[in-house]
């Protein structure tokens, strides 16, 4: 990896505030991986799907790297698609929202009974990070993963 995509990615993580932590979060990688492409001192090298990961990381941050170094993107919009397209978007929400005072997150017909677990472990995760949870449920619905006062029910006939 040439010396200046390690000082793009330590650049691009100092522009967004962003620690070692934070970015291996948002990459799905760990930190020591973010630690060695960064020391770029020819030991590891990282393979494509690391970088990807990185780069899209980065990219959701809206960061866009240039022949010249980095420039702000002036439009955001991100598109999550194909296998595991939900689990990433709340990967994402948690990465977005984890630590901003006042977060909340509204869903709109949720029924968290017949979510995979690997869903509702996010769910709990956005939770525990400080977001407020607000979901419209199904009148009558008692699987309730977050406390009453975050849930509003809607008449059965105009839940779908």
């Amino acid at each position: 990896m040439p010396d200046i995509l390690a000082r793009q990615i330590r650049s691009a993580r100092a522009w967004l505030n962003w620690s070692r932590e934070d970015l291996a979060s948002r990459a799905g990688v760990v930190v020591n991986t973010i630690a060695a492409i960064e020391k770029d001192d020819g030991a590891s090298e990282p393979n494509a799907r690391t970088m990807a990961k990185i780069m899209q990381a980065l990219d959701l941050g809206g960061v866009a790297f240039t022949q010249n170094g980095l420039q702000e993107k002036e439009d955001v919009t991100t598109v999550i698609e194909g296998d595991g397209w939900y689990l990433r978007l709340l990967d994402d929400v948690l990465a977005t929202l984890k630590d901003q005072k006042n977060s909340e997150l509204l869903f709109i017909c949720a029924d968290d009974s017949v979510s995979p677990p690997e869903v509702n472990e996010r769910l709990r995760a956005i939770r525990a990070g400080g977001t407020r949870m607000r979901q419209l449920v199904e009148e009558g619905n008692t699987y309730l993963m977050g406390d009453v006062s975050e849930y509003r029910y809607m008449p059965k006939e105009r839940f779908y």
